[in-house]
């Protein structure tokens, strides 16, 4: 085998493993998906309170959360469902060359990661993205005690 067969050997072989881990990365995305839907996550209780969606008084929701970077999709302060989808769909991105594990949603929205992952059960890809500030500020202090102080007036 000559040199440029090798290299196109090496090339196609590439190109193979990496359309099969897209192509799992989109099988294990549809699952969460129709995991979702299936248990019909969007419509529990806790998911709502997650997102803290409050019933409108003519039917449907809203969400109190006013910025709309606190939403994957572009009616989510209104579309229990959509956000959902759109959460999973950005669990799963993969993390960018040269970003910060910190910048990904699943370190951002890490209340939804644990949430969804304890209904679903995320694949090692997304279970493997390092949230070093999130974990850093978990083992920065011990706490021995909390207080919660109610104000009336």
């Amino acid at each position: 085998m000559n040199k440029i067969t090798q290299i196109i050997v090496v090339v196609m072989l590439s190109t193979l493993v990496a359309g099969q881990a897209l192509a799992s990365a989109a099988n294990d995305l549809q699952r969460a998906k129709n995991t979702a839907i299936s248990k019909q996550i969007s419509a529990s209780a806790d998911w709502r309170h997650l997102i803290q969606y409050t019933s409108r008084l003519f039917g449907g929701v809203s969400s109190e959360i006013k910025s709309q970077q606190s939403f994957f999709a572009s009616n989510g302060s209104t579309d229990p469902q959509g956000e959902l989808i759109a959460t999973l769909e950005a669990m799963f991105l993969p993390l960018k060359v040269g970003e910060s594990p910190d910048a990904h949603p699943r370190c951002k929205f890490i209340a939804r990661y644990e949430f969804l992952n304890d209904l679903i059960d995320f694949p090692d890809e997304v279970d493997s993205i390092d949230c070093i500030r999130f974990k850093q500020w978990v083992s920065s202090e011990k706490v021995d005690s909390i207080s919660l102080v109610f104000a009336s007036g």
